[in-house]
């Protein structure tokens, strides 16, 4: 059983055909595809209910009733008040999000030297720059199919 109101589609899809041109990789087809595919998994299915096993003890309804505008970029959000004094435990680094955007200026022990050949870059840097790199492996983990708020989290994929 899913949550399927008209109400709720309707609120979905205004937001998804406001944000999706303006979304990083938005010049990417297959990218656009597979945002495309995780809305259409929303659209027709909708979120689920309590009436679904693995969420009778948690009700959607507040997030359906909810009005929500894009979350702030990580570079607008005052942040003067964040710990930025915590120790760094040895070989360790610090990864800084700050709704849902990695903020490299709070981060911490994170360079090309120590990355063992790993890179940290955001999402929607690797979206601009290297979006082939991502082929192959989005939607592998969380997949939109299996999970309508993987499918959720997907229409929307921007950063972190």
């Amino acid at each position: 059983m899913v949550i399927t109101t008209d109400k709720s589609n309707q609120a979905f899809g205004d937001m998804y055909a406001k944000a999706v041109g303006e979304l990083p990789g938005a010049s990417e087809q297959w990218i656009n595809g597979h945002r495309q595919e995780s809305f259409d998994i929303i659209r027709s299915g909708g979120l689920p209910n309590q009436k679904d096993e693995a969420w009778k003890y948690t009700s959607l309804n507040t997030l359906v009733n909810t009005s929500f505008i894009p979350a702030a970029r990580a570079d607008d959000v005052d942040v003067t008040h964040l710990p930025v004094t915590l120790p760094l435990i040895g070989g360790a680094v610090r990864v800084v999000l700050v709704n849902g955007a990695f903020r490299d200026d709070l981060s911490q022990g994170i360079t090309l030297e120590n990355s063992q050949g790993r890179i940290l870059m955001p999402l929607a840097e690797v979206f601009d720059h290297s979006p082939a790199y991502l082929k192959p492996i989005l939607g592998t983990v969380a997949k939109p199919g299996k999970s309508a708020i993987a499918a959720l989290n997907t229409s929307y994929m921007e950063d972190g």
